[in-house]
């Protein structure tokens, strides 16, 4: 076999061999990505349940607000809502462990994907997925702190008295300005929750017109009857235990 002969087979089997190593890149890529997208919805699913939780705990806030909360020291909330403000931190708190997964969602790509000069279909929707979960989970959050932070400063304001409001206005616990944050939160979260079922195609229950249910006006207070929580984990009350300091600095 001449030299040419030796020089044109080497490059066949280097060429086949290249497309060999792609295309198991591009498999490995695939499955990878299958992976982590079912891990989206997942975390999809959990957030719409974060989400109903988020809206009775604040529901159940503003009718002590309404009933009026028993004045305590000015550092000290007293325990019947002091279970309240733990459930609101630890659905921020999740929220955060959402939003800081999902934004390290590159890193724990294994190594074939840094040989791939185009990602694959399965690979933008699974970016796309991920990018749409820490925005969502971010909403979630904000609206959290929202709540958690208002609640103190209005149960001070009250001094154990009952409130009252029209329906136009904002909830005894929230001031306009928040009422407003929580408007444009849940907008927000709304619009990301349905692109992660679009790329993750969880449908139900995320259709195109699924809307959460954080209270920010009065008005919106006649759509829970019942249990707000939608028979979700309520709060661990607290009752006995006496007053209890603010248990999280950024909530005073």
């Amino acid at each position: 076999m001449s030299l040419q002969e030796w020089a044109a087979t080497a490059i066949a089997v280097i060429t086949l061999c290249g497309a060999a190593a792609t295309g198991a890149a591009l498999l490995v890529e695939r499955s990878v990505h299958r992976s982590h997208l079912a891990q989206a919805g997942r975390d999809h699913r959990r957030l719409h349940r974060l989400s109903k939780r988020l809206a009775g705990c604040a529901v159940d806030l503003e009718r002590m607000l309404e009933a009026g909360v028993s004045p305590t020291g000015s550092d000290t909330v007293p325990d019947s809502v002091a279970g309240h403000l733990v459930y609101l931190f630890g659905l921020r708190d999740e929220s955060d462990l959402f939003v800081d997964r999902a934004r390290s969602h590159g890193a724990r790509l294994t190594w074939p994907h840094g040989y791939l000069r185009r990602r694959g279909l399965t690979a933008r929707r699974c970016l796309a997925a991920h990018a749409a979960l820490a925005s969502a989970a971010e909403a979630l959050s904000t609206a959290a702190r929202a709540y958690e932070q208002d609640f103190v400063a209005a149960y001070k304001k009250l001094g154990g008295h009952p409130g009252h409001r029209t329906p136009a206005e904002p909830l005894l616990l929230l001031s306009m300005k928040r009422a407003h944050e929580i408007v444009a939160a849940r907008e927000a979260f709304d619009e990301q929750m349905q692109l992660i079922a679009t790329h993750t195609a969880n449908r139900h229950p995320f259709h195109e017109h699924y809307r959460c249910e954080w209270p920010a006006f009065r008005s919106e207070l006649a759509s829970f009857d019942g249990d707000p929580y939608g028979g979700e984990v309520q709060p661990l009350s607290r009752e006995g235990f006496g007053p209890v300091p603010v248990l999280h600095p950024d909530a005073r």
